[in-house]
């Protein structure tokens, strides 16, 4: 089993007896050492001035042109701290207990103990910052309730909470760039982790104005890039959070860890027309300031201000009375969905029934569960649901890996059909006598650079190979 490094002891002591026991840097021997930071978000400006305020030498880089751009802003609902102002009853291990559930059980306990622990501290220094946490009226820090928790702990400033968090973090980090501390590497973007007797050394950088390439060498490395939402169809991250800077660490050597540690947020925006490139997240506290209610009646077409309150269903109250609408994200966003009174079951099986029919799809009826179908119906039905978005462009990677010959035709006969109705069709795949037979169009790629076009209709085997296999200049690669 692999070790997570975890300090030995009893949970609520681990690592107050490890820092007991931590070996210290002297104050001049810390000027000797440079410490290499990417990114510089919350954690990543954080750590820079906290380092640079210890002594250490410290570059910090972002591909952002300044470090308030980092996506850190979009976290606007507020920060938890076991303060207990309220006197609710709230303490660390109330606060380490309801992070632990929230999490689905998957955190390491002792490292959720010590966020637990260290909360208190982060909100005494935000302020120390200049965050405007919001205030009661005489002048007290505020609270407000927040999903996962009982108590009210969550401290704020209106609905700019992480901006603001941002932005003092971002003031002490500029406090060290001026004290000569923290040299700064905006619009870089980090290639490669350079590995030394199995430790992190250095980087190797790009500069995203010049394209100039060089490395950087240091003593420590910290990758304080953000998480990989991205990876799924669906995320609020912003689309440069792209976990470019997690997946050449990897490569080098280190482990990825719970890729499923990805929460669903039960308070989001769907995408609803080309002015949104993705989700957009609402703030957590609408689940404490409002109530979320769904029509009781299946398919009920209403606007919501006619629905009247005898015909609403608050599921979420009903279902978890004890946290009402303040249940933790996932509990809520699954509930959501099964809350099924928002989708009109009639209109979702005729949708599915004529796409069974269209895509000559088998299967025994339309309830079945496509992991229970063939490969090649897999992939209809995979089609089946992006052509009911009705989209203008279909791109297909591969539309036909994997599949028996039977399901390979009827597969591009429906992308033929598409294309000839007016849908542009982009079919990227390696199968060349596929690529002969569907394309009006061809782009040959090799190395991530395309070589050369052709006309479908004059396009030959010979051909494609010939721009596939040599440079522009006819040179063979």
């Amino acid at each position: 089993m692999l070790s997570a490094r975890i300090p030995a002891g009893p949970l609520a002591n681990k690592w107050d007896q490890h820092r007991s026991h931590l070996k210290l840097v002297n104050p001049a021997n810390k000027r000797r050492f440079e410490i290499l930071v990417v990114g510089s978000g919350l954690a990543g400006a954080s750590a820079s001035a906290s380092l640079a305020e210890l002594g250490y030498n410290v570059r910090c880089y972002c591909y952002q042109d300044s470090p308030r751009r980092a996506h850190s802003i979009a976290a606007q609902g507020g920060i938890n701290a076991a303060k207990n102002y309220r006197n609710d009853g709230d303490s660390i291990w109330r606060l380490f207990h309801d992070t632990v559930k929230g999490g689905d059980f998957r955190s390491r306990e002792a490292n959720v103990h010590r966020l637990a622990q260290v909360s208190v501290d982060i909100i005494d220094q935000c302020v120390a910052q200049g965050v405007p946490f919001a205030r009661e009226y005489g002048g007290h820090l505020d609270n407000r309730s927040f999903g996962g928790a009982q108590v009210s702990r969550t401290f704020y400033a209106r609905g700019q909470t992480g901006q603001q968090l941002l932005l003092g973090a971002y003031q002490a980090l500029l406090r060290q760039i001026g004290a000569g501390a923290v040299r700064m590497f905006p619009r870089t973007e980090m290639l490669d982790v350079v590995v030394h007797d199995g430790r992190a050394r250095g980087i190797v950088i790009r500069d995203l104005e010049s394209g100039k390439i060089e490395s950087h060498s240091g003593d420590a490395v910290v990758l304080a890039t953000g998480g990989y939402g991205n990876v799924f169809y669906l995320s609020t991250n912003a689309k440069g959070c792209n976990v470019t800077a997690i997946w050449r660490a990897h490569r080098r050597g280190a482990l990825f860890a719970n890729p499923c540690f990805t929460q669903i947020h039960p308070t989001c925006i769907p995408v609803s027309g080309e002015y949104q490139s993705k989700l957009t997240l609402m703030s957590e506290s609408l689940r404490n300031d409002g109530r979320i209610w769904v029509p009781k009646a299946g398919g009920d077409r209403r606007a919501p201000a006619e629905i009247p309150e005898n015909e609403r269903d608050y599921y979420l109250e009903r279902k978890y009375p004890a946290f009402g609408n303040l249940v933790p994200r996932d509990i809520a966003s699954r509930a959501a969905k099964r809350a099924d009174r928002l989708i009109d079951r009639a209109d979702e099986t005729r949708l599915a029934t004529l796409q069974v029919e269209a895509l000559g799809i088998r299967t025994p009826d339309v309830e079945r569960t496509p992991d229970a179908l063939s490969g090649g119906n897999q992939q209809k039905v995979v089609a089946a649901k992006w052509l009911a978005t009705q989209p203008r462009i279909l791109l297909l990677d591969e539309p036909t890996k994997g599949v028996d010959v039977g399901a390979k035709f009827e597969i591009h006969r429906l992308i033929r059909r598409e294309a000839d109705a007016g849908m542009a069709c982009l079919v990227v795949s390696s199968d060349l006598p596929e690529v002969l037979g569907l394309a009006d169009r061809i782009l040959v790629m090799r190395q991530g650079r395309i070589r050369g076009e052709l006309p479908g209709a004059d396009a030959t085997e010979a051909a494609v190979m010939q721009l596939a296999a040599h440079d522009e200049g006819g040179v063979p690669a």
